[in-house]
Protein backbone atom coordinates (compact mmCIF):
# COMPACT_ATOMS: atom_id res chain seq x y z
CA UNK A 1 0.00 0.00 0.00
CA UNK A 2 1.14 3.11 -0.89
CA UNK A 3 1.92 5.79 1.98
CA UNK A 4 -1.10 8.82 0.57
CA UNK A 5 -0.93 12.10 1.28
CA UNK A 6 -3.37 13.95 3.91
CA UNK A 7 -6.83 15.14 2.33
CA UNK A 8 -9.45 17.26 3.85
CA UNK A 9 -11.50 14.77 3.08
CA UNK A 10 -10.15 12.95 6.63
CA UNK A 11 -12.43 15.01 8.52
CA UNK A 12 -15.80 14.30 6.42
CA UNK A 13 -18.35 12.89 9.01
CA UNK A 14 -19.86 9.83 8.12
CA UNK A 15 -23.31 11.62 8.73
CA UNK A 16 -22.16 13.52 5.89
CA UNK A 17 -24.27 11.29 3.79
CA UNK A 18 -27.38 12.54 5.85
CA UNK A 19 -27.08 15.91 4.47
CA UNK A 20 -24.75 17.11 7.71
CA UNK A 21 -22.04 19.59 6.64
CA UNK A 22 -18.63 18.49 7.41
CA UNK A 23 -17.40 20.75 10.21
CA UNK A 24 -13.34 21.28 9.47
CA UNK A 25 -10.81 20.43 6.99
CA UNK A 26 -6.97 20.30 7.12
CA UNK A 27 -5.13 23.59 6.34
CA UNK A 28 -3.28 23.59 3.27
CA UNK A 29 -5.93 21.41 1.55
CA UNK A 30 -9.86 23.34 2.45
CA UNK A 31 -10.46 25.85 4.57
CA UNK A 32 -13.52 27.50 5.38
CA UNK A 33 -15.02 29.82 6.99
CA UNK A 34 -18.17 28.92 9.33
CA UNK A 35 -19.94 32.07 8.89
CA UNK A 36 -20.76 30.82 4.87
CA UNK A 37 -22.21 27.35 6.48
CA UNK A 38 -26.20 27.31 6.17
CA UNK A 39 -28.13 27.23 9.43
CA UNK A 40 -27.95 23.51 9.74
CA UNK A 41 -24.48 23.90 10.29
CA UNK A 42 -24.24 27.08 12.34
CA UNK A 43 -22.56 25.60 15.73
CA UNK A 44 -19.98 24.18 14.20
CA UNK A 45 -16.23 25.57 14.75
CA UNK A 46 -13.92 26.07 12.40
CA UNK A 47 -10.51 23.80 13.36
CA UNK A 48 -8.80 24.20 10.04
CA UNK A 49 -5.50 24.73 11.48
CA UNK A 50 -5.42 28.02 9.75
CA UNK A 51 -6.00 31.87 10.29
CA UNK A 52 -9.82 32.03 9.42
CA UNK A 53 -11.03 34.50 6.87
CA UNK A 54 -14.02 36.90 7.09
CA UNK A 55 -15.99 38.11 4.47
CA UNK A 56 -15.35 41.63 5.69
CA UNK A 57 -11.37 40.98 4.98
CA UNK A 58 -11.49 39.97 1.51
CA UNK A 59 -11.92 42.56 -1.10
CA UNK A 60 -11.36 43.30 -4.72
CA UNK A 61 -7.84 43.21 -6.01
CA UNK A 62 -7.67 46.79 -7.35
CA UNK A 63 -4.58 46.72 -8.64
CA UNK A 64 -5.27 43.69 -10.52
CA UNK A 65 -3.94 44.39 -14.38
CA UNK A 66 -6.60 44.74 -17.28
CA UNK A 67 -6.82 41.71 -19.74
CA UNK A 68 -4.12 41.97 -22.33
CA UNK A 69 -6.07 39.22 -24.52
CA UNK A 70 -2.99 38.44 -26.24
CA UNK A 71 -3.31 35.07 -26.02
CA UNK A 72 -5.43 32.44 -28.63
CA UNK A 73 -8.08 32.11 -27.64
CA UNK A 74 -11.57 33.38 -26.42
CA UNK A 75 -14.18 33.74 -23.92
CA UNK A 76 -16.06 31.15 -25.54
CA UNK A 77 -14.07 28.68 -26.39
CA UNK A 78 -12.96 28.69 -22.32
CA UNK A 79 -16.66 28.24 -21.51
CA UNK A 80 -17.16 25.94 -24.20
CA UNK A 81 -14.22 24.01 -22.56
CA UNK A 82 -15.55 23.70 -19.54
CA UNK A 83 -18.94 22.80 -20.18
CA UNK A 84 -17.21 20.26 -22.44
CA UNK A 85 -15.41 18.32 -19.21
CA UNK A 86 -18.65 18.35 -17.25
CA UNK A 87 -20.98 16.99 -20.68
CA UNK A 88 -21.68 14.02 -18.51
CA UNK A 89 -22.60 15.75 -15.80
CA UNK A 90 -26.73 15.30 -14.54
CA UNK A 91 -27.01 17.23 -11.48
CA UNK A 92 -27.44 21.12 -12.30
CA UNK A 93 -25.84 22.37 -9.30
CA UNK A 94 -23.43 20.32 -9.34
CA UNK A 95 -22.66 21.05 -12.80
CA UNK A 96 -23.16 24.87 -12.33
CA UNK A 97 -20.03 24.69 -9.91
CA UNK A 98 -18.13 22.14 -11.53
CA UNK A 99 -18.06 24.32 -14.49
CA UNK A 100 -17.69 27.92 -12.78
CA UNK A 101 -15.06 26.56 -10.94
CA UNK A 102 -13.08 25.64 -13.95
CA UNK A 103 -14.03 28.48 -16.68
CA UNK A 104 -12.86 30.91 -13.65
CA UNK A 105 -9.28 28.96 -13.60
CA UNK A 106 -8.84 29.17 -17.75
CA UNK A 107 -10.25 32.32 -18.37
CA UNK A 108 -8.60 35.44 -16.65
CA UNK A 109 -11.01 37.95 -15.59
CA UNK A 110 -9.51 40.91 -13.04
CA UNK A 111 -12.80 40.72 -12.02
CA UNK A 112 -12.20 37.40 -10.11
CA UNK A 113 -9.09 38.77 -8.50
CA UNK A 114 -9.57 39.36 -4.78
CA UNK A 115 -6.94 40.13 -1.87
CA UNK A 116 -7.09 39.78 1.72
CA UNK A 117 -6.62 42.49 4.18
CA UNK A 118 -3.28 41.09 5.00
CA UNK A 119 -2.65 40.77 1.26
CA UNK A 120 -3.09 37.24 0.12
CA UNK A 121 -4.09 37.01 -3.28
CA UNK A 122 -7.56 34.78 -3.75
CA UNK A 123 -9.70 33.98 -7.30
CA UNK A 124 -12.94 33.62 -6.92
CA UNK A 125 -14.24 30.32 -8.58
CA UNK A 126 -18.35 30.60 -7.78
CA UNK A 127 -20.61 33.07 -6.86
CA UNK A 128 -24.22 31.34 -6.48
CA UNK A 129 -26.38 30.43 -3.57
CA UNK A 130 -25.75 30.18 -0.07
CA UNK A 131 -28.44 26.81 -0.31
CA UNK A 132 -25.01 25.32 -2.92
CA UNK A 133 -22.75 25.34 -0.21
CA UNK A 134 -22.66 21.76 0.68
CA UNK A 135 -21.96 20.86 -2.98
CA UNK A 136 -19.54 23.13 -3.21
CA UNK A 137 -17.18 22.48 -0.09
CA UNK A 138 -17.90 18.77 -1.99
CA UNK A 139 -16.29 19.76 -5.39
CA UNK A 140 -13.77 21.03 -3.73
CA UNK A 141 -13.08 18.35 -1.99
CA UNK A 142 -13.27 16.17 -5.08
CA UNK A 143 -10.17 18.35 -6.61
CA UNK A 144 -9.23 21.52 -8.25
CA UNK A 145 -8.29 20.47 -11.62
CA UNK A 146 -5.83 23.26 -11.73
CA UNK A 147 -4.34 23.72 -8.19
CA UNK A 148 -1.99 21.67 -6.11
CA UNK A 149 -3.15 21.45 -2.13
CA UNK A 150 -5.61 24.32 -2.61
CA UNK A 151 -6.50 25.72 0.29
CA UNK A 152 -10.04 26.94 -0.37
CA UNK A 153 -12.36 30.05 0.77
CA UNK A 154 -16.30 30.03 1.28
CA UNK A 155 -17.58 33.12 2.48
CA UNK A 156 -20.94 35.38 2.50
CA UNK A 157 -20.93 37.83 0.16
CA UNK A 158 -22.52 41.22 0.81
CA UNK A 159 -25.53 40.68 -1.52
CA UNK A 160 -26.22 37.37 0.58
CA UNK A 161 -24.58 35.04 -1.36
CA UNK A 162 -21.93 32.53 -1.10
CA UNK A 163 -18.12 33.28 -2.57
CA UNK A 164 -15.97 30.24 -2.90
CA UNK A 165 -12.41 31.77 -3.70
CA UNK A 166 -8.72 29.80 -3.94
CA UNK A 167 -5.75 30.93 -2.41
CA UNK A 168 -2.93 31.76 -5.25
CA UNK A 169 -0.04 32.67 -3.53
CA UNK A 170 0.84 35.62 -5.20
CA UNK A 171 -1.72 37.25 -8.10
CA UNK A 172 -3.62 34.84 -10.73
CA UNK A 173 -2.19 35.90 -13.79
CA UNK A 174 -3.34 35.43 -17.74
CA UNK A 175 -0.74 33.83 -18.53
CA UNK A 176 -1.76 31.17 -15.79
CA UNK A 177 -5.05 31.37 -17.22
CA UNK A 178 -4.02 30.43 -20.51
CA UNK A 179 -2.06 27.47 -19.34
CA UNK A 180 -4.43 26.23 -17.74
CA UNK A 181 -7.21 26.10 -20.72
CA UNK A 182 -4.11 24.80 -22.88
CA UNK A 183 -3.79 21.65 -20.17
CA UNK A 184 -7.49 20.81 -19.76
CA UNK A 185 -7.61 21.27 -24.02
CA UNK A 186 -4.93 18.32 -23.73
CA UNK A 187 -6.83 16.14 -21.61
CA UNK A 188 -10.13 16.49 -23.48
CA UNK A 189 -7.79 15.24 -26.35
CA UNK A 190 -6.87 12.43 -24.32
CA UNK A 191 -10.82 12.19 -23.40
CA UNK A 192 -11.47 11.43 -26.96
CA UNK A 193 -8.79 9.29 -27.65
CA UNK A 194 -9.65 6.63 -24.50
CA UNK A 195 -13.30 6.86 -25.99
CA UNK A 196 -12.10 5.51 -29.16
CA UNK A 197 -10.12 2.96 -27.96
CA UNK A 198 -13.25 1.49 -25.69
CA UNK A 199 -15.81 2.07 -28.61
CA UNK A 200 -17.88 -1.19 -28.31
CA UNK A 201 -16.62 -2.60 -25.31
CA UNK A 202 -19.25 -3.53 -22.27
CA UNK A 203 -18.52 -1.30 -18.60
CA UNK A 204 -16.22 -3.83 -17.36
CA UNK A 205 -13.62 -3.82 -20.52
CA UNK A 206 -14.05 -0.13 -20.99
CA UNK A 207 -13.06 -0.06 -16.87
CA UNK A 208 -10.23 -2.41 -17.11
CA UNK A 209 -9.06 -0.39 -20.00
CA UNK A 210 -9.34 2.69 -18.33
CA UNK A 211 -7.22 1.61 -15.42
CA UNK A 212 -4.28 0.49 -17.73
CA UNK A 213 -4.36 3.93 -19.13
CA UNK A 214 -3.95 5.43 -15.92
CA UNK A 215 -1.36 3.29 -14.67
CA UNK A 216 0.63 3.29 -17.87
CA UNK A 217 0.29 7.25 -18.19
CA UNK A 218 0.91 8.35 -14.44
CA UNK A 219 4.04 7.86 -11.66
CA UNK A 220 3.09 7.91 -7.83
CA UNK A 221 4.10 11.25 -6.26
CA UNK A 222 6.65 10.67 -3.37
CA UNK A 223 7.28 13.73 -2.70
CA UNK A 224 2.96 14.62 -2.12
CA UNK A 225 3.30 18.33 -3.58
CA UNK A 226 1.71 17.13 -7.07
CA UNK A 227 -1.54 16.37 -6.27
CA UNK A 228 -3.74 18.04 -9.31
CA UNK A 229 -5.49 16.92 -12.77
CA UNK A 230 -3.13 19.86 -13.97
CA UNK A 231 0.05 17.50 -12.08
CA UNK A 232 -1.07 14.04 -14.01
CA UNK A 233 -1.77 15.91 -17.30
CA UNK A 234 1.82 18.02 -17.62
CA UNK A 235 4.60 16.14 -15.92
CA UNK A 236 2.73 12.60 -15.10
CA UNK A 237 3.38 12.89 -11.81
CA UNK A 238 0.96 13.08 -8.85
CA UNK A 239 -0.87 11.63 -6.16
CA UNK A 240 -3.86 9.89 -5.33
CA UNK A 241 -5.54 12.89 -6.03
CA UNK A 242 -4.40 13.48 -9.55
CA UNK A 243 -4.97 9.72 -9.91
CA UNK A 244 -8.66 9.58 -9.04
CA UNK A 245 -9.43 12.92 -10.99
CA UNK A 246 -8.28 11.39 -14.23
CA UNK A 247 -9.77 8.31 -13.40
CA UNK A 248 -13.14 9.87 -12.38
CA UNK A 249 -13.57 12.18 -15.82
CA UNK A 250 -12.39 8.92 -18.04
CA UNK A 251 -14.75 6.58 -16.43
CA UNK A 252 -17.60 9.33 -16.75
CA UNK A 253 -17.14 10.57 -20.48
CA UNK A 254 -17.10 6.58 -21.05
CA UNK A 255 -20.38 6.52 -19.76
CA UNK A 256 -19.86 4.62 -16.45
CA UNK A 257 -20.83 6.35 -13.52
CA UNK A 258 -17.80 6.86 -10.58
CA UNK A 259 -18.32 8.69 -7.48
CA UNK A 260 -15.03 9.39 -5.04
CA UNK A 261 -14.35 7.65 -1.89
CA UNK A 262 -12.27 8.94 1.04
CA UNK A 263 -10.87 7.10 3.66
CA UNK A 264 -8.17 7.21 6.51
CA UNK A 265 -5.49 4.56 6.21
CA UNK A 266 -5.20 2.11 9.18
CA UNK A 267 -1.56 2.23 9.52
CA UNK A 268 -0.80 5.37 8.91
CA UNK A 269 -2.31 9.16 10.15
CA UNK A 270 -2.97 9.75 6.44
CA UNK A 271 -6.13 9.89 4.08
CA UNK A 272 -7.02 8.26 0.61
CA UNK A 273 -9.03 8.78 -2.04
CA UNK A 274 -10.13 6.48 -4.85
CA UNK A 275 -13.74 5.67 -6.54
CA UNK A 276 -17.01 3.54 -6.64
CA UNK A 277 -18.06 2.88 -10.24
CA UNK A 278 -20.85 1.07 -11.42
CA UNK A 279 -20.18 -1.93 -13.61
CA UNK A 280 -22.99 -4.42 -15.02
CA UNK A 281 -25.44 -2.78 -12.25
CA UNK A 282 -22.63 -3.73 -9.33
CA UNK A 283 -20.57 -0.55 -7.63
CA UNK A 284 -17.48 -1.71 -7.54
CA UNK A 285 -14.38 0.11 -5.91
CA UNK A 286 -11.40 1.33 -8.00
CA UNK A 287 -8.04 2.28 -6.60
CA UNK A 288 -5.90 3.56 -9.50
CA UNK A 289 -3.65 4.98 -6.63
CA UNK A 290 -2.58 1.82 -5.50
CA UNK A 291 -3.33 -0.58 -8.93
CA UNK A 292 -0.38 1.48 -10.48
CA UNK A 293 2.77 -0.59 -8.82
CA UNK A 294 4.61 1.96 -11.17
CA UNK A 295 7.74 0.23 -12.05
CA UNK A 296 6.15 -3.15 -11.12
CA UNK A 297 3.48 -2.88 -13.35
CA UNK A 298 -0.18 -3.10 -11.70
CA UNK A 299 -1.64 -5.05 -9.08
CA UNK A 300 -5.58 -6.43 -9.67
CA UNK A 301 -6.17 -6.35 -6.11
CA UNK A 302 -7.30 -3.03 -5.99
CA UNK A 303 -9.67 -2.57 -8.95
CA UNK A 304 -13.09 -4.32 -9.27
CA UNK A 305 -12.78 -4.46 -5.48
CA UNK A 306 -15.38 -4.32 -2.67
CA UNK A 307 -15.26 -1.95 0.58
CA UNK A 308 -14.35 -5.64 2.45
CA UNK A 309 -11.09 -5.89 0.83
CA UNK A 310 -10.21 -2.21 0.51
CA UNK A 311 -10.99 -2.04 4.42
CA UNK A 312 -7.86 -4.39 4.74
CA UNK A 313 -6.28 -1.03 4.68
CA UNK A 314 -8.34 1.85 4.86
CA UNK A 315 -11.26 2.56 7.15
CA UNK A 316 -13.97 5.19 8.15
CA UNK A 317 -14.70 5.41 3.90
CA UNK A 318 -17.02 8.14 2.99
CA UNK A 319 -18.45 9.16 -0.67
CA UNK A 320 -18.04 12.74 -1.64
CA UNK A 321 -21.11 12.44 -3.28
CA UNK A 322 -25.14 11.50 -2.86
CA UNK A 323 -25.26 8.05 -1.89
CA UNK A 324 -26.40 6.06 -4.74
CA UNK A 325 -29.50 3.98 -4.31
CA UNK A 326 -27.56 0.57 -4.39
CA UNK A 327 -24.13 1.82 -3.40
CA UNK A 328 -23.71 -1.45 -1.55
CA UNK A 329 -19.63 -2.47 -2.59
CA UNK A 330 -19.60 -5.84 -2.40
CA UNK A 331 -20.24 -7.27 -5.95
CA UNK A 332 -17.37 -9.88 -6.94
CA UNK A 333 -14.17 -8.56 -7.77
CA UNK A 334 -13.23 -9.05 -11.82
Amino acid sequence: MKRMKQLAAAVLSAALLTGILPSAAYAGVVQRNVSAASSSDSSASSSSGGTDVSASSVHPDTEAPAASRTYAYTKEEAQATAEQLYSFEQNAVKKEIDVSYLMNSIWYDPDNLLVTDDGQHLLKLYSGSPGNYERAYLEALDGLECFSSPTVMFLPEASGGLLVAVETGGRFTEEEAYNNYTMIRTFIDQIISVQKAVQGMDDADKAKYICDYVASHLTYDTTYQKNSLADAVRSGVTDCMGYNNMTELLFEHCGIPYISIVANAKDQDVSHIFGLAKIQNSWLIFDTTNYDRDDAGTEAYWIFSDRYREGRYYTDMRLVEEQPADSEASGSAR
